[in-house]
């Protein structure tokens, strides 16, 4: 995903936190074993919940108006609402860990989460809920919350929203008579030699080099990254070394622009918007700054499935809610979160925002719907504006292939450490100074040294 309108993407600053919660872990290591949070009961016997959300202000009534419901079906629950900025999540997340005063629900990214539930901060939400109970959330949604902890797979968090990516192309860059973008590795090849030929800019910007998307890259070709029962990395093993030379191959040819291998995600988006760059790689939302941004590009966009067609795995992201193992209300504070992540809540949540929905049953209803989106999330001072075809087909594919993935990237331990010696190994193949192989190797290598 790439990006919802939430805040669905890691902060600048997840590095700088990821690396202060690293050197308070002797402090918090014990956690599991702390005192839990003094139970906020009123003398009245109301319990209150504390939860955090990540920049949700924008949807303050939807919000309001779901605890409002809450709170009225449970007269013994009050729930104490606080929105944070996403930029501050992460570092008030990791304060509240080590306060007496946690929040009971936290709205967190899967990656920082999942540190967090390594040190012992989180609870497992599989002790409080049924098998039953979670077979109402898309499997992968699942997945992607999850972690082996040596022992069992431990869920240690509810999807909230999530945004999955699709192929959004330029038809008039495209050669006539293609029929649409590569749908394979040799057809993507032979399609970024044409368009570069013609002379009107390049087929595609791949980020292969920043943020550990190279990890994405493998995941979709189909490479094992690790090993299920040592936890090691294997993909060198693997052919991550052919994977690699393929791309090494159409940077050396001058079909990718140089740039990619400094520049991020918003340089291949400001390429497209300019006519510039046939295909990317990105949210269905992103539709919408096609069509405010670039009138004239927006005619001419496409979608498709992601590349390449047919794998088990599909490239998304997701928010997801939290419950701390020093709320004082472990029990009250899963049934809030679950009544947030629930069907119904869920489902007016799309209908406010491009996003989808982490429950089976309103993800099928967005495969096969026409949405119709305010023209201000929240606001009913405004009819709902009728949407192009387009923008109807991004959001339905983009459903139909999360409720059909079979896979997800697993949840690596130490992600930030991880991305850093992913995009080194992979610049140095792209500058010629390592062969792919050697570099998936040592990359492999130098991972495995972190555990």
């Amino acid at each position: 995903m790439r990006t919802a309108p939430m805040a669905t993407r890691r902060s600048h600053r997840a590095g700088y936190w990821l690396a202060w919660l690293l050197a308070v872990v002797g402090f918090m290591a014990p956690i599991s074993g702390c005192t839990v949070n003094p139970a906020r009961q009123e003398a009245d016997g109301i319990i209150e919940l504390e939860f955090w959300s990540l920049q949700m202000l924008s949807f303050k009534d939807y919000m309001t108006a779901m605890i409002a419901d809450y709170e009225t079906a449970h007269p013994n629950i009050r729930i104490k609402w606080v929105d944070v900025p996403f930029s501050e999540g992460e570092k008030k997340a990791i304060s509240s860990m080590l306060a007496q005063h946690a929040p009971d629900v936290v709205n967190l990214n899967p990656n920082f989460s999942a540190l967090l539930a390594q040190r012992g901060a989180l609870i497992d939400f599989r002790d409080y809920l049924s098998p039953a109970e979670l077979s109402a959330y898309v499997p992968v949604t699942l997945q992607a919350a999850s972690q082996y902890n040596g022992q069992k797979e431990t869920l240690f968090g509810l999807p909230w929203y999530v945004t999955s990516a699709i192929t959004i192309y330029n038809d008039a860059l495209l050669p006539a008579g293609v029929g649409g973008p590569p749908r394979d590795y040799p057809a993507m090849a032979r399609l970024a030699k044409q368009v570069h030929e013609q002379g009107k800019g390049y087929l595609l910007m791949p980020t292969l080099a920043n943020g550990g998307q190279f990890f994405k890259v493998l995941f979709q070709a189909g490479v094992p990254l690790v090993d299920e029962t040592t936890g090691r990395f294997v993909f060198a093993d693997h052919g991550a070394g052919q994977a690699l030379a393929f791309w090494v191959a159409l940077f050396k040819s001058g079909v990718i622009p140089r740039e990619s291998l400094v520049e991020g995600h918003q340089a291949a988006v400001d390429r497209y918007q300019s006519g510039t760059l046939g295909l990317l790689l990105t949210g269905a939302n992103f539709l919408n700054m096609v069509r405010e941004n670039a009138p004239a590009v927006f005619q001419t966009t496409r979608v498709a499935p992601q590349f390449p067609e047919g794998g088990k795995g599909v490239d998304f992201s997701e928010m997801i809610l939290v419950v701390p193992k020093r709320s004082a209300h472990p029990k009250e504070a899963v049934a809030f979160a679950r009544f947030v992540t629930n069907a119904e809540n869920t489902r007016r949540l799309t209908q406010l925002a491009p996003v989808l929905s982490p429950n089976k049953a309103v993800l099928q209803l967005q495969a096969r719907e026409h949405p119709a989106l305010p023209t201000q999330a929240g606001s009913d001072d405004h009819a709902p504006e009728p949407l192009p075809p387009v923008i109807i087909e991004a959001s339905q594919l983009s459903a139909r292939q999360l409720l059909g993935a079979q896979a997800t990237m697993p949840v690596l331990p130490r992600q930030n450490e991880l991305n850093q010696r992913m995009d080194y190994f992979v610049q140095q193949a792209l500058l010629e100074r390592l062969t792919p192989e050697a570099a998936m190797a040592q990359a492999q290598a130098a991972m495995n040294g972190l555990q």
